[in-house]
């Protein structure tokens, strides 16, 4: 993965834990915002690691809490007035994808 990439990927990934209109900022605030999991969902997506031979570190970093993170939020969450379906599809969404990023 070329450099820039990398950072696109790891500016993009900063903004949704670390800002108000983050879907992992939002969803820590116990907002499911279903427009920001939609542009999460996309980026983790375009994540390809298949042909690195190193992995980028500050990648990882910010995804392979992800899993644990939702299950954590998911459960606080559904105390408030959230589409329980929508948030459980989310994270086994988002679970999926990451899993497939970093098995190998």
């Amino acid at each position: 993965m070329e450099e820039e990439r990398a950072k696109n990927l790891v500016d993009d990934l900063t903004f949704e834990w670390g800002e108000v209109g983050g879907f992992f900022f939002d969803l820590r605030d116990r907002k499911f915002n279903r427009l920001a999991f939609d542009r999460t969902k996309r980026l983790l997506e375009s994540i390809d690691f298949e042909n690195e031979k190193l992995i980028h570190k500050s990648i990882v970093a910010l995804i392979w809490s992800i899993p644990l993170f939702m299950e954590d939020n998911c459960h606080k969450i559904l105390e408030s007035e959230i589409d329980e379906d929508s948030l459980f599809k989310a994270k086994m969404e988002l679970n999926r994808i990451v899993e497939s990023k970093l098995e190998r």
